[in-house]
């Protein structure tokens, strides 16, 4: 493939990263008379929203408590697009490296649920008719740009150095 298609892919990649949500999360959940309801809130890598109608404060978050969930929940969506990109710039990362953070930025979330609402399982389900979790638009994309790479993976770090591939010395 020509490597206007890994260019076109990875700023595709950027573009989910920053201005879709990467997760959903509730900020209520109400159980009343055998009947969930969930209010979500949708995380962006840059800031997080409340629907109109929802839990106080409603619009844009930012802040501590937004931090605190960028870090915890959303750190490894980042990694994983450092991952891909340093994997098509055929530096020093392998494909298992990049899968294992997207695997790690799908997977965190979930725990997270888990942890919070006491493993829930209707709850994880998205109760209420709201998906919540991670959406795998991201993870998708970057396996669809590692994919058209076509890049064969290395077996050790002594493969690279021999190859001749170091952080200031691509092929």
């Amino acid at each position: 493939m020509d490597r206007w298609q890994v260019k076109l892919g990875l700023a595709s990649m950027w573009f989910v990263t920053t201005l879709t949500p990467l997760v959903i999360l509730p900020t209520t959940v109400i159980y009343d008379g055998g009947r969930w309801s969930v209010e979500p809130t949708y995380y962006f890598l840059f800031g997080a929203y409340n629907p109109l109608g929802g839990a106080e404060p409603s619009g844009w978050i930012t802040g501590p408590i937004y931090v605190m969930a960028l870090v915890t929940l959303l750190l490894f969506f980042i990694i994983y697009a450092f991952q891909v990109t340093l994997y098509t710039k055929e530096t020093m990362t392998t494909r298992r490296w990049a899968i294992i953070s997207g695997i790690l930025s799908l997977l965190i979330p979930y725990a997270y649920l888990g942890f919070l609402f006491h493993t829930d399982i209707e709850i994880l389900l998205g109760a209420g008719g709201v998906f919540i979790g991670p959406l795998p638009f991201q993870f998708a994309l970057g396996l669809l740009v590692m994919g058209i790479t076509g890049r064969e993976d290395l077996e050790s770090m002594d493969d690279f150095l021999e190859n001749g591939n170091s952080w200031g010395n691509e092929k």
